[in-house]
């Protein structure tokens, strides 16, 4: 090996057999590893290991096994056990997605489709011999179908009597393994397949996407599919005899039903359905869920009038005046009882966004569903209750700040979250109630005096983020104390809300990034140079810390800043990956190619975990719809980026 290398090598030979030997161990991890998916119950049978001289002078390490041939040069046909072909559920107890391991068959599966009560989904690899599916819902008896690369097939009917079915669940055919109707002899190749992550020659990469300004990539997968093993695995209709859908939490803080979680699904829902086509063959199932979703804030509302909301000064908005717009921020899992009072301006503002974007994409459909005046007048309700109850004046009146909730938080040692800034969200509350007072205000020109209030707020937020952001690293702390020193702002730690480090980059002030990366998504023109300024210096950091398709396990610390820790394995961890890699968006000066490589590598790390927690999960999702494009087709759809005039109303309600 050294001796192929010497003449070519640009560094020493040593560090060249290293990085060899280091890539060769990495292989062989993997492949053990998907052997003992492949066997779901922990049994590698019959692995065999072979290593061979490429042409090339590399050394690749070959791991045959029979239930992950796909990452093999060798596929003997007598490597087939007479138990017949077998399907393991990888990713069971959900209705809407599964991960399914197809093995013990005589060739690599080339495709597949699951079948659920008479209804035919396609599957589509997922990684190594792994293949998922989005579903709808359905229950009822499953079956398989997968097509070789002999051109043969193989059938596992009635493989469950009822779906979903537990992890580790697995069925096998009742007949022997299908043989090839065109026999291809077994292949001796001097080259391997390696899993997708660990290639030598990856596929080849979709076309560079630049959406107007913004960088997207479609490495990171399909937004619907993301959604639908979103609902799955986070949420249930817990009320009785209601459509209500509640969005179910853990870790930290959380557990039950919280307004961060609520806000995530009911963003999720209706930004994807702003996203989509009227056309679109899940259309009418996005929008149940979206209704679904606001029925359940609408819920958490409902039950906060009955006391210690924080709203009553000011007045309850929502429905005629009953309810206040802004729920506490913890409840029950059945939906029924309060857990914890007071507001939470993320989640308020997470499902405010949701709301705007559903029925603003929703006003230009000849068709709207029957549930679309009533979003639209509470989210016109809930921008004002938001303004009025959740943001408060500095001492001079030249800045206005956003609380830690309607009971709570502001100024000075009150305290400050830097991520619960939502720009983007104010500015489309200023759009919208100016374009729809005259359907849903007070007055006709209700929105027009609330125009310089938001801007107020917007101009504050960015004020407050840039006095936390280290402006080398571009990141940002958890939590803040904020002062106002004439016309500027001034930040210092020492306050924590949650039990979060204050001067940590964590789980809390991860958030920032992605809620500044709306903005500029919603907004490309009006927020281009804030926005801009804050994603600018992160995707500048995240381009250090790439290299071919891997992140560093650290991000740089600056100890003239405030920052002074990072979230441990934040390359790892989908709450701090993901929404940092939001601002890979946003062009910041890098050579075009190299960012596009970037957030592709993004998407690709993103793509690669499966949904299942609540606050990773929740970004996982998230994720997806930002960095794939879809969420600046909601924008272009909702008639953000330019701003509607009065002669722009939502819509005729007798239309």
């Amino acid at each position: 090996l050294a001796q192929d290398i010497e003449d070519q090598a640009s560094e020493p030979v040593e560090l060249q057999i290293a990085h060899r030997a280091f890539e060769m161990m990495l292989r062989f991890i993997v492949s053990l590893c998907s052997a003992a998916l492949a066997g779901a119950k922990g049994q590698l049978e019959g692995a065999c290991n072979e290593t061979q001289r490429c042409s090339s002078g590399a050394l690749f390490l070959q791991v045959q096994h029979e239930r992950s041939k796909q990452y093999t040069g060798l596929e003997p046909e007598s490597d087939i056990s007479s138990g017949g072909a077998v399907a393991t559920v990888l990713d069971g107890n959900n209705a809407w997605y599964t991960r399914v391991m197809f093995s013990n068959l005589p060739r690599a599966v080339v495709g597949a489709q699951v079948s659920i009560d008479r209804k035919t989904f396609a599957m589509a690899r997922a990684h190594g011999a792994a293949w998922s599916a989005n579903m709808d819902g359905s229950t009822g008896p499953a079956s398989f179908s997968v097509s070789l690369e002999d051109g043969s097939t193989a059938d596992f009917e009635s493989c469950f009597m009822s779906w979903p079915v537990p992890n580790g669940a697995s069925c096998s055919q009742s007949s022997s393994p299908p043989t090839s109707t065109s026999p291809v002899p077994p292949r001796a190749t001097t080259t391997t397949s390696m899993p997708p992550s660990l290639s030598t020659s990856p596929s080849p990469r979709p076309t560079p996407t630049i959406s107007g300004a913004t960088f997207t990539t479609g490495e990171i997968g399909a937004t619907k599919a993301r959604l639908f093993e979103f609902v799955g695995q986070l949420t249930d209709q817990p009320i009785a005899d209601s459509k209500a859908r509640a969005v179910h939490s853990s870790g930290g803080a959380a557990g039950g039903v919280v307004s961060e979680g609520q806000g995530y699904g009911l963003f999720l829902a209706g930004a994807t359905l702003a996203s989509l086509d009227s056309g679109d063959d899940k259309w009418q199932q996005v929008a149940d869920l979206t209704y679904e979703m606001f029925l359940g804030w609408r819920k958490m509302c409902e039950l906060t009038a009955t006391s210690g909301s924080c709203q009553d000064d000011e007045g309850f908005k929502c429905g005629s005046g009953r309810f206040p717009c802004l729920p506490h921020w913890k409840f029950g899992d059945d939906l029924t009882n309060i857990v914890g009072t007071g507001s939470a301006p993320d989640g308020d503002a997470d499902a405010l966004a949701g709301m705007l974007l559903a029925v603003l994409a929703l006003q230009r459909e000849s068709s709207k569903p029957p549930w679309f005046e009533e979003m639209g007048r509470w989210a016109y309700s809930t921008c004002m209750q938001f303004y009025e109850s959740s943001t408060v004046a500095s001492p001079s009146g030249s800045h206005r700040i956003v609380k830690l909730g309607a009971c709570w938080g502001g100024w000075g040692d009150d305290g400050q979250n830097p991520s619960y800034h939502a720009p983007g969200v104010y500015r489309m509350c200023k759009h919208y109630m100016k374009s729809n007072d005259g359907l849903f205000g007070d007055t006709s020109l209700q929105g027009d005096s609330y125009e310089s209030k938001w801007d107020a707020l917007i101009d504050t937020s960015y004020k407050v983020l840039a006095a936390v952001q280290c402006p080398s690293t571009g990141l940002i702390t958890n939590w803040a104390k904020v002062s106002e020193v004439g016309s500027q702002l001034t930040a210092s730690t020492g306050f924590s809300g949650s039990g979060t480090g204050a001067a940590e980059y964590g789980s809390e002030a991860s958030r920032g990034i992605w809620r500044v990366a709306l903005d500029y998504i919603l907004f490309p023109s009006e927020a281009r140079a804030a926005a801009s300024a804050f994603l600018r210096p992160v995707a500048v950091q995240l381009e250090k810390k790439e290299n071919a398709g891997s992140w560093s396990d650290n991000l740089d610390i600056d100890s003239s800043c405030l920052v002074d820790s990072i979230h441990s394995s934040w390359n790892w961890n989908m709450f701090m990956a993901a929404p940092t890699f939001s601002a890979l968006i946003n062009p910041a000066g890098l050579p075009s190619g190299r960012q596009q490589e970037l957030i592709d590598a993004a998407g690709k790390h993103v793509a690669s975990v499966s949904i299942r927690d609540y606050y990773a999960g929740s970004w996982i999702a998230i994720s997806t719809i930002t960095l794939n494009g879809d969420l600046s087709k909601a924008a272009a759809k909702a008639g953000f980026g330019e701003q509607p005039t009065a002669s722009e109303p939502l819509v005729a309600l007798d239309q």
